[in-house]
């Protein structure tokens, strides 16, 4: 019984995949599915998937936001002022080549004497999960922060056509309405 339960419940996540490379292969404006996050119910075999496409520009990118962003969204998921301009600093001097540190920020001397067996990457992040070196990020923090950051939009700012509507409300946007003329 266990085995065909699970043998559906393959099938079922492959026709869900199938579908998505089915949507998102569609040109944009014939695309159904939002990809701001929301979830997306989708009904298959008497079941109910759900769904959620996330693109990276409705996210902050940590290798292109500014100081003035990352700072927008510490704010936004409740860190300390202080403690967001030391993050939104050390966020730059991570990424950035040189080794002149921002204001508040951190450079291999900083990680040297925290004791960390790592320095300033002084290169662009590769993945997410990789703000949790940067000096100074908690746990707490880095909880909080993950859903909301990406390192693959190329985008200085969000697109809020394609944030989640959490993040919008975070970071006080909104989405702009775009009227549609009936003819």
């Amino acid at each position: 019984n266990n085995e065909v339960h699970q043998a559906k419940a393959t099938g079922i996540l492959r026709a869900a995949l199938s579908r998505l490379k089915y949507e998102l292969s569609k040109p944009p404006q014939s695309q159904s599915w939002t990809k701001d996050g929301s979830p997306i119910i989708w009904p298959f075999a008497g079941a109910a998937v759900i769904i959620s496409l996330q693109d990276a520009r409705g996210l902050v990118d940590l290798n292109q936001a500014d100081k003035a962003l990352l700072l927008k969204l510490f704010a936004a998921i409740q860190v300390e002022e202080e403690d967001g301009r030391k993050l939104a600093d050390t966020i730059i001097d991570y990424r950035d080549n040189n080794k002149f540190s921002q204001l508040n920020g951190a450079e291999d001397s900083d990680y040297d004497s925290a004791g960390l067996p790592y320095r300033s990457k002084d290169a662009l992040f590769e993945a997410e999960e990789e703000v949790r070196l940067v000096l100074g990020m908690s746990h707490e923090v880095y909880k909080k922060l993950l859903p909301f950051v990406t390192v693959h939009s190329d985008e200085k700012n969000i697109v809020p056509e394609l944030a989640p509507e959490v993040l919008l409300k975070k970071l006080s946007v909104t989405k702009k309405i775009i009227p549609i003329k009936i003819l």
